[in-house]
């Protein structure tokens, strides 16, 4: 906002008028200029406030302005004494207001191209050492790329390359909310550093919300309403829906995927685990899972093995519009115990949260009207609960854009031409 200063007696604004005894001093708003500033003026200011010791800056500088109009006003001696005494009342608000910090965390450390985009912007700045975070400040790393955060309170975590976090705050002290909104790629967590062992809460999707305290290892976002939790040591509880399940892993560590669908479907994809539902506790192996109904109900089983992939084959049609025409991905059943398929395209080069995903009982899929790009695709079988259990060997795809593709200009021989030998 823009602040002027105007002599209320004078009735001059936008500037000071000579000083006269009895002038009252007032700061007026001016709507109109507020209306015109922009959000990276915004933005700066609020990282200028944010910094240590700012507010004592200013309080300083309007006690002064203060102490000076005082002193050469009439009456000296009584309004040296008044301005002193503001003075230090507004040095003494100014050291306690210094404090105040409105940041929710730090950068630690980063590798290669590491960005942030503040909140209530739309340009992404580069990140550095020491950079202080606020609520709804994006933050995304490239390819190979890594960063590490520290959030008020000890609690470290380390993005992985081609991720991408939004900083939020937790509501009130009833632990509702999380810490950061895992958009795409994957965080690693260790404990806090404190005895309380503080939670450190984790959303992926609209449904899911993942609370580490005492664990250590990564959560991966797998798409909406799904991530895999890797715990080497610990626990991690997940939430959704007013419901909950506490994954402990064994010594060895568990790999486990979590999706919200109609229920909540636990899966470990390697290693053991605990999990509790409610008053349940089952103890999963490697291609084990259980179903948290609608109701509670926890339902145990086995998940299927994966299938096998053909190549995709290029087929015929007559819709000029999809270049080499439509892709049929084909692959076959190695279980009887099925009840359909999942299969999942990828970005070839970040490989992290799938592009698309199907679900179907076929054996085989058309897709049409591809984006042109590098993909990877793979199929996971599911199981009579909908559970997909491991996922197959990846296969690429290419998609190509010949509009793209330059046509060559001919330079010689001219049209026409005739040449003898």
């Amino acid at each position: 906002m823009l602040l002027h200063i105007r002599n209320h007696k004078s009735g001059g604004g936008h500037k000071l008028a000579p000083w006269q005894p009895g002038c009252q001093l007032r700061i007026v708003l001016d709507a109109d200029r507020h209306a015109q500033l922009a959000r990276p003026d915004i933005e700066r200011i609020r990282q200028v406030l944010s910094q240590p010791g700012i507010h004592v800056a200013i309080l300083l500088l309007i006690n002064c302005s203060f102490l000076v109009f005082q002193m050469f006003s009439s009456n000296s001696k009584y309004n040296c004494r008044t301005a002193s005494v503001t003075f230090a009342f507004g040095l003494a608000i100014g050291l306690a207001s210094g404090c105040s910090d409105t940041s929710l965390a730090v950068v630690q450390s980063y590798e290669n191209q590491v960005q942030r985009r503040p909140a209530g912007t739309e340009a992404w700045k580069p990140i550095v050492v020491d950079q202080k975070l606020f609520e709804l400040d994006l933050v995304e790393t490239a390819d190979q790329a890594a960063v590490q955060i520290k959030f008020h309170g000890g609690r470290k975590i380390d993005l992985g390359a081609n991720s991408r976090i939004l900083i939020q705050k937790p509501g009130g002290g009833d632990g509702t909310g999380s810490d950061v909104q895992l958009d795409t790629g994957q965080i690693g967590f260790q404990p806090a550093p404190t005895a309380d062992k503080q939670s450190f809460r984790v959303s992926a999707g609209e449904e899911l919300v993942v609370n580490v305290a005492d664990g250590t290892g990564r959560i991966v976002s797998k798409g909406d309403n799904e991530v895999r939790i890797a715990l080497d040591s610990g626990s991690a509880t997940v939430e959704s829906d007013q419901k909950e399940v506490r994954i402990t892993s064994t010594e060895d560590g568990a790999t486990v995927d979590v999706r919200r669908d109609k229920d909540i479907q636990v899966a470990v994809r390697s290693g053991a685990a605990e999990v509790e539902a409610g008053d349940t506790v089952v103890e999963l192996q490697e291609n084990d899972g259980l179903v948290v109904g609608e109701t509670g109900e926890v339902t145990s089983f086995t998940l299927p093995d994966p299938p096998t992939l053909a190549a995709g084959q290029i087929t015929e049609t007559s819709d000029r519009d999809i270049d080499l025409g439509a892709v049929r991905l084909d692959w076959k059943a190695t279980s009887s115990l099925v009840s359909g398929y999942r299969v999942r395209l990828y970005d070839a080069l970040t490989k992290g949260r799938p592009v698309k995903s199907f679900d179907q009982f076929d054996l085989n899929l058309t897709l049409a009207g591809m984006d042109p790009g590098a993909y990877v695709w793979n199929v996971a079988s599911l199981n009579p609960q909908g559970v997909a259990g491991a996922e197959s060997d990846s296969l690429p795809l290419t998609v190509y854009d010949f509009d793209a593709i330059p046509v060559p200009s001919m330079l010689s021989p001219a049209d026409n031409a005739e040449i003898v030998f």
